[in-house]
């Protein structure tokens, strides 16, 4: 049987005092859930129709227009245009 290798680790990473935030940081957060796009704006659109009471499907189709008008490069029928 062979000995397994050490895997070294970077654990800069993992240590909180020693992390760095890349920035800018761009965050929208809402109380009623949270949203992540590939651009900021389409963001908080869809973390402002879940504060306004929308569900989860409506932010997702709100945040997913806002890219095509955000990102229209990457905006197209199943996904990105190559």
């Amino acid at each position: 049987m062979k000995p397994k290798k050490k895997i070294d680790l970077n654990t800069e990473l993992l240590e909180p005092a020693v992390a760095r935030v890349p920035t800018p940081q761009r965050i929208a957060a809402s109380k009623e859930g949270m949203v992540a796009t590939a651009h900021y704006r389409a963001t908080e659109a869809g973390a402002r129709i879940l504060s306004e009471g929308g569900n989860a499907i409506d932010a997702a189709v709100g945040a997913a227009f806002a890219l095509c008008v955000c990102e229209p490069q990457a905006c197209g029928l199943g996904g990105p245009k190559p």
